[in-house]
Protein backbone atom coordinates (compact mmCIF):
# COMPACT_ATOMS: atom_id res chain seq x y z
CA UNK A 1 0.00 0.00 0.00
CA UNK A 2 1.15 3.22 -0.82
CA UNK A 3 0.90 5.92 1.84
CA UNK A 4 1.62 9.36 0.76
CA UNK A 5 3.60 12.08 2.97
CA UNK A 6 2.07 15.26 1.63
CA UNK A 7 0.32 18.05 3.69
CA UNK A 8 -3.55 18.13 3.85
CA UNK A 9 -5.07 20.23 1.29
CA UNK A 10 -7.25 22.96 1.74
CA UNK A 11 -10.73 21.46 0.40
CA UNK A 12 -13.57 23.25 -0.91
CA UNK A 13 -16.84 23.40 0.56
CA UNK A 14 -20.76 23.89 0.72
CA UNK A 15 -22.59 24.08 4.00
CA UNK A 16 -26.27 24.13 4.74
CA UNK A 17 -28.01 24.73 8.02
CA UNK A 18 -27.32 26.19 11.12
CA UNK A 19 -23.57 25.53 12.76
CA UNK A 20 -25.43 25.55 16.51
CA UNK A 21 -26.81 21.96 14.58
CA UNK A 22 -25.25 19.04 15.15
CA UNK A 23 -22.82 18.50 11.64
CA UNK A 24 -23.37 16.18 9.03
CA UNK A 25 -20.21 15.53 6.50
CA UNK A 26 -21.15 14.90 3.05
CA UNK A 27 -18.99 12.92 1.13
CA UNK A 28 -19.96 12.83 -2.90
CA UNK A 29 -18.65 9.71 -5.09
CA UNK A 30 -16.67 9.25 -8.14
CA UNK A 31 -16.93 11.39 -10.20
CA UNK A 32 -18.54 14.29 -8.66
CA UNK A 33 -18.31 17.40 -6.14
CA UNK A 34 -19.80 18.87 -3.42
CA UNK A 35 -22.55 20.47 -4.97
CA UNK A 36 -23.71 16.95 -5.92
CA UNK A 37 -24.86 16.50 -2.04
CA UNK A 38 -27.38 19.17 -2.55
CA UNK A 39 -29.99 17.13 -3.07
CA UNK A 40 -29.96 15.51 0.82
CA UNK A 41 -28.78 19.34 2.19
CA UNK A 42 -32.10 20.48 1.08
CA UNK A 43 -33.87 17.56 3.20
CA UNK A 44 -31.29 17.39 6.56
CA UNK A 45 -30.56 21.45 6.96
CA UNK A 46 -33.55 21.67 8.71
CA UNK A 47 -32.12 19.41 11.69
CA UNK A 48 -28.61 19.40 10.20
CA UNK A 49 -25.12 21.33 9.91
CA UNK A 50 -24.60 19.63 6.40
CA UNK A 51 -21.21 20.36 5.15
CA UNK A 52 -20.11 18.86 1.36
CA UNK A 53 -16.65 19.24 0.47
CA UNK A 54 -15.24 18.47 -3.30
CA UNK A 55 -12.53 16.20 -2.19
CA UNK A 56 -9.17 16.12 -3.51
CA UNK A 57 -8.83 16.52 -7.21
CA UNK A 58 -12.59 17.32 -7.66
CA UNK A 59 -14.71 20.57 -8.09
CA UNK A 60 -12.71 23.29 -6.81
CA UNK A 61 -10.61 21.32 -4.98
CA UNK A 62 -8.20 20.83 -8.04
CA UNK A 63 -4.52 19.41 -7.94
CA UNK A 64 -1.84 19.03 -10.23
CA UNK A 65 0.31 16.59 -7.70
CA UNK A 66 -0.27 13.09 -7.32
CA UNK A 67 -2.43 11.54 -4.22
CA UNK A 68 -3.21 8.46 -3.14
CA UNK A 69 -6.66 7.69 -1.62
CA UNK A 70 -5.47 7.86 1.89
CA UNK A 71 -5.11 11.91 1.28
CA UNK A 72 -8.50 12.17 1.66
CA UNK A 73 -8.70 11.34 4.68
CA UNK A 74 -6.08 13.86 6.27
CA UNK A 75 -8.08 16.19 3.93
CA UNK A 76 -11.10 15.60 5.86
CA UNK A 77 -9.58 15.59 9.17
CA UNK A 78 -8.26 19.35 8.23
CA UNK A 79 -11.06 20.75 7.29
CA UNK A 80 -12.75 18.93 10.64
CA UNK A 81 -10.00 20.62 12.52
CA UNK A 82 -11.22 24.13 10.57
CA UNK A 83 -14.25 23.98 11.65
CA UNK A 84 -13.89 22.71 15.04
CA UNK A 85 -15.57 19.18 14.30
CA UNK A 86 -14.88 16.95 16.90
CA UNK A 87 -17.87 14.83 16.29
CA UNK A 88 -20.41 14.43 13.07
CA UNK A 89 -22.74 12.63 11.15
CA UNK A 90 -21.51 10.96 7.17
CA UNK A 91 -23.18 10.55 4.82
CA UNK A 92 -21.79 9.44 1.72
Amino acid sequence: MSVSSSRPQELHYRQWGDRAAPPILMLHGHPGNGAAMEVFAAALSDRYWAIAPDLRGYGRSRTSHSFVMTDHLSDLEALLAKLDIDRFWVLG
